[in-house]
């Protein structure tokens, strides 16, 4: 019966009606009161609380940062480094060869971004990263005029994990606000 009166309606019955018993139900309709409040419901807390153990993480921009692969492009570049003579791209495209983290190519530097971004030995980042507290091997890129009002091809360079730089030349601290920064993975 779907009215016992007004107190009550009752949907278990529905179970019986719409599906014949074959062995088997598809799904349960509870039996409901709708005059008497359900006391466990409107008693519980509307949002549970959690503490920061939890199994919530937050990422951190260095997560997957493979330290060897970092090591290996800043010593192929400390080797190979001439002074600053103009040619960080190049420098910087042939250690990644070199390291055998595939081909990078572009005819300037700020041309990079994009190559990089299709390389999986690389993952972009945050360019609002802290640069001086990336580690080694990291790579930063620069757009056109952004690191010098008469830079028209932009930079690159890898991250030393001491705050210096190292292109074609080693610099003596590293400049903020790149356009891109890639991590090695």
């Amino acid at each position: 019966m779907f009215f016992n009166g007004f107190e009550q309606f009752n949907i278990g019955c529905f179970n019986n009606m719409f599906f014949p018993n074959f062995g088997f139900t598809p799904f349960q309709f509870p039996m409901f009161n709708f005059i008497q409040p359900m006391q466990s419901i409107w008693n519980a807390p509307m949002f549970p609380s959690y503490t920061n153990t939890d199994s919530f993480t937050k990422s951190s921009p260095l997560d997957n940062y493979n330290a060897s692969k970092g090591n290996l492009l800043t010593n192929i570049a400390e080797n190979r480094a001439v002074g600053e003579v103009g040619y960080c791209a190049k420098f910087v495209q042939e250690a990644i060869a070199l390291a055998g983290l595939g081909a990078c190519t572009g005819a300037h530097a700020y041309e990079m971004t994009n190559t990089l971004r299709y390389n999986p030995n690389f993952r972009e980042i945050s360019a609002d990263t802290d640069v001086n507290t990336l580690p080694a091997g990291c790579i930063l890129v620069y757009d056109k005029c952004s690191r010098n009002s008469d830079e028209i091809y932009g930079h690159t360079e890898f991250t030393r994990g001491d705050g210096t730089g190292i292109s074609d030349g080693i610099s003596s601290s590293l400049t903020p606000n790149p356009s891109a920064i890639f991590i090695p993975v």
